[in-house]
């Protein structure tokens, strides 16, 4: 399997965006708001299948149910992506900023 870098995942995703969903170039007719209650709404999502995972409403971790988890990883992820799309950032920008700030804090010889 290809590994995937953020700018392909953009690059694919908000063409997807445009041209499945009939999402507009800049992906504004969907406010930030609208973007954060959709990613809300998938983690929701992956929360209640981890939520069973735990109570053990699943008999065993099955390969089916732990893909089901990352089809609820990845939905996250695609959302987290529209949603940064739309204010205008880059997920490797703002992680890469966000991680080294914590590791400063923390006072963590591990950066990016």
């Amino acid at each position: 399997m290809k590994l995937l870098t953020f700018a392909e995942l953009r690059a694919q995703n908000t063409s997807r965006a445009i041209e499945t969903f009939g999402h507009n170039h800049l992906l504004n007719d969907w406010s930030p708001t609208d973007w954060g209650c959709a990613l809300a709404g998938e983690v929701g999502e992956l929360c209640n299948l981890l939520k069973k995972w735990r109570r053990k409403d699943f008999v065993t971790a099955s390969e089916s149910e732990l893909a089901a988890i990352g089809d609820e990883i990845a939905d996250v992820q695609i959302y987290l992506d529209l949603l940064a799309s739309s204010l205008k950032m880059h997920l490797d920008e703002v992680l890469v900023r966000k991680f080294n700030i914590v590791s400063e804090r923390m006072n963590s010889v591990r950066k990016l």
